[in-house]
């Protein structure tokens, strides 16, 4: 399971994935977030 920041996309990122290219996009675009905030901050 991947800290996230964001409780909405932790909940998902720490389910087991039945379709990779879900889990791949979900996580990409959560580190995109991530990076994002860092900068904002």
């Amino acid at each position: 399971c991947k800290s996230v920041k964001f409780k909405s996309l932790t909940s998902n990122l720490c389910k087991p994935y039945r379709f990779s290219e879900m889990s791949s996009f979900t996580e990409a675009k959560a580190n995109r977030l991530a990076k994002h905030k860092q900068k904002d901050t």
